[in-house]
């Protein structure tokens, strides 16, 4: 016994990957991982860009809705009683005076935005209700000048500061990173601000040409002059002198599927992108779609070049028409058909298919 206890023991053979093999291994499932990654990528991107388009629909629906129950889209108050009277700016320079609104008065030129109106229609009534209790409110002090946070009146009142952060997800593109609430807005620098990825369509306007700017798109070979986006008589649907004379659908004589009526932005390209208020709500079709600015440094200091429509879904931006459809048009698309779309009245031969 004690012998065969002494015999040596029947070793057991394992078969194992060499190392080569193990970095073979490795080396494919790498080369997967890379040719897979863009697929999900993409399908990632697709998703976010129906999410969206979406919200885009939503937000043209409310604004229809809104429509058929006033008889005029919902507009944009300006913000300041120191501008001598609204005026319709003539292309020689002059200010030709305007008569006064009969929507609004000198008093309570508040900087209410036109997002703002359709709140109800986007299910948000008791948010609607406590920000017109404030900036409504006759016995309060009325905003004498700027929205900002600090003023302590007009859409910078404390009783209407609480709603202002209030980042609704149904004005927010998936694709973008930058659209959450932020305080390096114009106008509320240091609050913190909700933002849209959606503006309305100011028309062609040149921005900047009424301040000389000399930007890449302030003249007349980007966009309509006069620049009126200070001024009356803009050509498209919404900018922050919209409440001088409200636009409704029988003047949209280019058609409403013809007719551009909401857009995307990307906020850090466009620090007036503040949603609920009338500096922070439209763009300009005048200059060139889907321009970046190269340098996010400049975004503030140059925003007469960056007050137009842009995405970060690869190539295209999305629009909503006046009748509320959802179109994708292409960053190469011709800019004078771009331009076209852009107003409600031009009598251009433009549409969707040219």
């Amino acid at each position: 016994m004690q012998e065969s206890r002494n015999l040596p023991r029947r070793r057991k053979l394992f078969s194992a990957f060499t190392l080569v093999e193990l970095l073979v291994v490795i080396a494919i499932i790498g080369v997967l991982v890379a040719l897979l990654l863009p697929a999900v990528q993409a399908a990632r991107e697709a998703a976010r860009r129906i999410q969206c388009s979406n919200n885009m629909k939503n937000v043209a629906l409310a604004v229809v809705n809104y429509h058929d129950v006033k008889r005029h889209l919902p507009f944009d108050i300006n913000w300041s009683t120191n501008f001598g009277g609204e005026y319709y700016l003539q292309a020689d320079g002059s200010k030709d005076p305007a008569s006064p609104s009969k929507y609004v008065s000198g008093r309570n030129r508040n900087g209410k935005g036109w997002i703002v109106d359709i709140l109800p229609q986007l299910e948000q009534q008791a948010m609607y209700d406590g920000m017109k209790l404030g900036f409504d409110d006759p016995s309060k002090k009325i905003m004498d000048f700027l929205a900002r946070a600090n003023n302590g009146s007009g859409m910078g009142r404390m009783d209407v500061r609480e709603f202002m952060d209030n980042q609704l997800s149904v004005l927010t593109c998936p694709s973008d990173p930058s659209a959450v609430p932020r305080d390096d807005m114009w106008w509320w620098t240091g609050a913190t601000v909700a933002v849209t990825s959606y503006k309305g369509v100011a028309g062609d306007t040149a921005v900047g040409k009424a301040f000389d700017a000399g930007g890449l798109w302030s003249n007349e070979d980007w966009g309509s002059i006069p620049d009126r986006f200070e001024s009356l008589g803009c050509n498209g649907l919404f900018w922050k002198f919209g409440y001088y004379d409200p636009i409704n659908f029988r003047q949209i004589s280019d058609g409403l599927s013809n007719t551009l009526m909401i857009g995307e932005s990307v906020v850090e390209q466009d620090l007036h992108s503040m949603a609920y208020f009338s500096d922070g709500d439209w763009a300009s079709c005048n200059m060139q779609l889907n321009y970046f600015m190269p340098n996010l440094e400049n975004v503030k200091i140059d925003w007469y070049d960056v007050r137009g429509f842009r995405s970060l879904h690869p190539g295209v931006v999305q629009f909503a028409m006046a009748d509320a459809s959802v179109q994708v048009l292409n960053e190469g698309i011709d800019h004078d058909i771009y331009r076209a779309l852009s107003t409600r009245d031009g009598g251009e031969v433009a549409g969707l298919d040219f």
